[in-house]
């Protein structure tokens, strides 16, 4: 491992702005800079960036190691245990947001080898590590990423635990982890710097008794007289051994059987209705736990599906900020019975491991994801956003959907009502945040879709980290800190290209229904209360329920943390019904 610093700068080429300088200082210790800045703020600041990444593009968040620069001019110095060795681009940053005031400058960390060492014990459960360093500090971490990662990243783990001693175990949690492989990092001083070199391990699972996640679960619909096929096996609570799964009692549903993987499979004979079997899970040491599961019956040669439930959820970093989140986001689904999510902030593979747990089709793109009950057929993306075709009925009944998460930074309503900015600032900070050609890209591809909408609807939906032009209207100025109408983009631009809110559809009065999403976390004053989190759809579909949805009554950060929400978002869902030029009859 490299722990050891020598540092190298040459001037980058691009120029500062003017009054704001960044410069290594070759006559102090390593990773030294001095700085001067013309807009004195407490919370400027110096990153540094590495493997290409950069404050102007997607992997903005993916700096190194950071440090406040909060003077008119001075010195900032970046610890070397922070800093691995490597390349590094150097940038002078406003605000704690991604302006760029001056850089980036180039950096070199040389290295030398490191005395510490890092391994998993698969024996001790649940998961458990041993670590020994020769520099000990309380914030040194041990965090877990999904396999096959290249290096760790500020957004990617999954769970985490501090290592503050210079030798002796950790215990990770495990209740956002699934069996399966993994990798492992020994990581400095709350940062990214390993201290060990990474470690890949398949984790078993836990021991103790059988339990499933939830007492309840809704199937995607049976029509009568075809093959239906769902799997359960997945809402066990994950452990080493594998349950041996039977149906218990059976209502309406004496076709259905289940297999050794927890597949519940059978040909239907109900035609209206719900049909219904309660499954046991049991294993070797006796214990057993039963789930309910409801299965929809269609009568034979009907649409398969008619009506469905449409739900946006952004996980806040997959949902690592609150404990046991991985069970709390499959019972709020098992709960709501949605159909179709998309999901950002996904950190790559949540959207995988929810899709997984619940038996469903699941397509991503960067931290966006799309999982569906019914096959997911095709699959496009980008880097702010994921597009699949979900298939209700085959050929017979398809949607397309978009999952979007747009730029987050500069921040729009911060720029009016923290800074005071003018409607023209406002207007081109949008711009530079990535979200105005974000969108103008997305709803460019969603114009080429319009003319084929009324057969094949077409949904929008996610985190636009933007207020909407139909939420900022004069009549609402006072929840907006007196601005008025503002003509944001992010709404202005796919609703041009034909698209539909559906909230704002049966809710047209932002006083009477502001429907804020943003955020149940951080209430006013402390935060600027908007709805950023949106479902849009186009052609042969009507909404006919839409409302923001959030469980409990969430405590403010800091403490989050034992919250039954996972999220600093409220969700979002929409219920629609497919019009006929949207369906044709079942088989």
């Amino acid at each position: 491992m490299l722990v050891a610093l020598a540092a190298s700068v040459s001037a980058a080429a691009v120029a500062p702005r003017a009054g704001d300088s960044l410069n290594l200082n070759a006559n102090k210790p390593a990773f030294t800079f001095d700085y001067t800045v013309s807009t004195v703020d407490s919370t400027n600041w110096v990153a540094l960036y590495t493997g290409g990444n950069n404050p102007n593009d997607g992997t903005k968040r993916s700096y190194s190691t950071w440090a406040y620069a909060p003077d008119a001019s001075g010195s900032v110095f970046i610890d070397s245990a922070s800093v691995a060795a490597g390349d590094y681009d150097v940038y002078l940053l406003a605000k704690n947001g991604y302006t760029v005031l001056a850089g980036p400058i180039k950096a070199r960390a040389a290295s030398q080898p490191s005395a510490s060492s890092f391994a998993y014990r698969p024996k001790d459960k649940p998961m458990t590590f041993e670590y020994k360093t020769q520099a000990p500090d309380k914030k040194n971490w041990i965090a877990v990423y999904p396999a096959n990662s290249t290096s760790p990243v500020k957004s990617g783990y999954l769970a985490w635990s501090y290592a503050t001693e210079s030798s002796g175990t950790v215990v990770v949690s495990t209740t956002n982890i699934t069996p399966g492989p993994y990798d492992a990092y020994f990581l400095a001083k709350d940062g990214y710097t390993q201290l060990a070199d990474k470690i890949s391990f398949v984790y078993q699972g836990d021991n103790g008794p059988v339990s499933f996640i939830t007492p309840k679960f809704t199937t995607q619909n049976a029509r009568q007289g075809d093959a239906f096929r769902a799997n359960i096996a997945g809402l066990i609570n994950p452990r080493a051994e594998k349950p041996v799964f039977k149906i218990v009692s059976q209502t309406k549903a004496r076709w259905a059987k289940i297999d050794a993987d927890g597949t519940i499979t059978g040909t239907p004979s109900c035609a209206t209705g719900n049909a219904t079997v309660v499954v046991e899970a049991s294993i070797a040491d006796g214990t057993t736990d039963r789930l309910t599961v409801t299965i929809p019956c269609i009568p034979k040669g009907q649409p398969l599906v008619t009506n469905f439930r449409f739900l946006t959820m952004n996980l806040w970093i997959g949902g690592a900020y609150v404990s046991d989140s991985y069970r709390k986001q499959i019972r709020f689904f098992a709960d709501l019975n949605p159909d179709v999510i998309v999901f950002q902030e996904t950190v790559q593979t949540a959207g995988q491991r929810l899709s997984k747990a619940l038996g469903w089709y699941e397509a991503h793109s960067g931290d966006t994801a799309i999982i569906s009950r019914y096959p997911i057929t095709q699959l496009a993306g980008t880097d702010s956003s994921t597009q699949a075709t979900v298939a209700f009925d085959g050929e017979d009944s398809k949607v397309i959907v978009y999952s979007a998460h747009l730029g987050y930074d500069p921040y729009g309503p911060y720029d009016f009502c923290k800074y005071n900015m003018t409607l023209e600032q406002v207007m081109k900070r949008e711009a530079e945040s990535g979200r105005t050609p974000q969108i103008t890209e997305i709803s460019n591809d969603i114009k080429k879709l319009m003319p084929n909408a009324d057969r094949v609807p077409i949904l929008l939906a996610g985190d636009f980290n933007a207020p909407s032009h139909l939420d900022w209207t004069e009549a609402s100025k006072a929840d907006h800190c007196g601005i008025g109408y503002v003509a944001w983009p992010t709404s202005k631009i796919p609703v041009d290209a034909g698209m539909i809110d559906s909230f704002r559809e049966l809710h047209p009065d932002p006083v009477q229904d502001p429907a804020f999403t943003w955020s149940p976390i951080h209430p006013a004053p402390e935060e600027p209360q908007d709805r950023i989190d949106f479902i849009y759809y186009a052609g042969g579909a009507k909404v006919t329920a839409s409302q923001p949805i959030v469980v409990g009554v969430p405590k403010p950060s800091p403490n989050e943390g034992n919250n039954e929400w996972t999220t600093d978002h409220a969700a979002f869902y929409s219920d629609f019904k497919l019009l006929p030029s949207a369906m044709k009859a079942g088989n």
